[in-house]
């Protein structure tokens, strides 16, 4: 029996951490909303209903004709999802946050970014990557 204990404590200090990590790495979380909102991760619906709420890598809001949606990212920077929109959280990574606006406006007030991270905006047509400024994209 005591080999047994000693394999699950292992396995609990080995992945214990890493869930922790991978809880912690949301790039970015919905803080409010207001009117129609809708959320979807890569796995499903999430519930928006009660703000904040993680938005994971590939996590899409969609904003009705009446909605707006506030997300802030990791550094403290806020994008206003604007009524009829839909936005893309795409990835972060070492380089910095990658989001998409598919359709509608999006305003932007970033805070600089550590040691060369950036902000990218990807709209149809063009790619707006900031470090610390006030953006409009539509």
């Amino acid at each position: 029996m005591r080999h047994l204990r000693m394999p699950l404590a292992a396995l609990v200090l080995v992945f214990a951490p890493a869930a922790i990590v991978r809880a912690a790495a949301a790039p970015a979380q919905l803080v409010s909303t207001e009117g129609m909102v809708e959320v979807a991760g890569p796995s499903g619906p999430i519930d928006a209903s009660h703000p904040p709420v993680d938005l994971p890598a590939g996590a899409t809001v969609k904003t009705g004709a009446n909605g707006t949606a506030l997300i802030v990212l990791d550094n403290g920077s806020k994008l206003r999802v604007e009524a009829g929109s839909q936005f893309v959280c795409k990835d972060a990574n070492e380089q910095g946050t990658i989001v998409s606006l598919l359709l509608g406006e999006l305003n932007c007030w970033v805070n600089k970014f550590k040691s060369g991270k950036q902000l990218s905006v990807e709209v149809p047509g063009a790619v707006a990557a900031v470090r610390g400024t006030v953006l409009r994209a539509f």
